[in-house]
């Protein structure tokens, strides 16, 4: 008997930037998960709206070693430059 994959594919759009060693997987609505190509997690990016002075902004967050915890690197007023910043 064959079994189907259980696993939820998330239906929200991609980050839409790209950066050498890194990969961008939609987590949800304004959240990605940033792996290498090999699969391992590094952290996540999420967007958030600061109001109409600062507009959307980017904030990334490391993985800590223990698999648990992460660590805010920053919040950035682009996806790229919060990328940039698991490089």
């Amino acid at each position: 008997m064959a079994y189907g994959s259980t696993l939820i594919r998330s239906q929200a759009a991609p980050l839409g930037i790209t950066a050498p060693g890194l990969s961008f997987v939609p987590v949800r609505d304004g959240l990605w998960r940033v792996t290498t190509p090999a699969g391992a997690i590094l952290g996540h990016i999420e967007r958030s709206e600061s109001g109409a002075e600062h507009g959307q902004r980017f904030t990334a967050r490391a993985l800590l070693s223990d698999g648990v915890h992460y660590s805010g690197l920053g919040e950035f007023g682009d996806a790229q430059t919060a990328a940039e910043c698991f490089r």
